[in-house]
This record gives C-alpha cells, structure tokens and sequence, in this order.
C-alpha cells in the first residue's frame, strides 16, 4: 500500500535526490518490500509565473557507506547552509541509524511554465526555497 511522507529533498547530482528521514520508520519497512517509489515535487514562485510539477521514478535504499553519509550531510549542509560534519561523524560511527534515504532517478515526468522546447531553472527554486 502505498505510504505518503512529507521530506525537504537535496541533489546529489541528476540522477540520484537524498533525503534525510527516520531510519526506523514506516518508509524504510516499506522499501525494504518494494524500493519503487515515485516522488511527486511541486515548485512555484509567489506570483505563480514560474511554475513545475513532476513525478520522479526511482529506487529507493537507506544508504549506510560512510563516504556516502558524509556526503549527504555537505550536500544538506550547503542546502540549509549549516555545519553538519558532527551529525555526519555521529551517523558514519553507527550507520545502521543513518537517516540518508537515496533515490536513484529512473524515469521523470510532469509540466512546467517554461514554453516548448526551454527548459526550466531549477536553481532558481531551490535558491527561493532557502530563504
């Protein structure tokens, strides 16, 4: 069945978004049967000019290598602009708690403000987001 959380994601690069959720929870059981999942991101700006939905297909896993937890945590940290090299020791020396929840794109679709052709800034949300 499927189960709807709510998380703030990040970008490794374009083929793979991380999130930071609760390694015990419901998401993590459910992966653990299915890694499928479809990630629904919705972005506008306050006027409603600029504007993007999109389903994003893909595998998800709980990642546990320390590089990678270590990365995931710079990334976040660039993200919301904080130090989070403590947290990220903390999690490399337990990763079985790691809360670094990773999923590898495989397929993208949805709509955009952005005309025929032209793609669409995806910085320019995520630089909105953080403020």
């Amino acid at each position: 069945m499927p189960y709807a959380i709510e998380a703030t994601y990040f970008m490794a690069d374009d083929s793979q978004m991380n999130f930071m959720i609760n390694p015990r929870g419901t998401t993590v059981r459910n992966i653990q049967k299915n890694p499928h999942v479809l990630v629904k991101v919705t972005l506008a700006d306050p006027s409603l000019s600029r504007w993007a939905g999109v389903s994003v297909f893909g595998i998800a896993r709980m990642e546990r290598s320390p590089a990678k937890i270590r990365r995931g945590w710079a990334l976040l940290g660039q993200v919301m602009n904080a130090d989070y090299r403590e947290a990220a020791e903390k999690f490399v020396r337990t990763p079985e708690k790691s809360p670094l929840f990773i999923v590898d794109i495989r397929e993208m679709t949805g709509r955009c403000s952005a005309g025929p052709g032209s793609g669409i800034d995806f910085q320019w949300f995520d630089q909105r987001r953080q403020v």
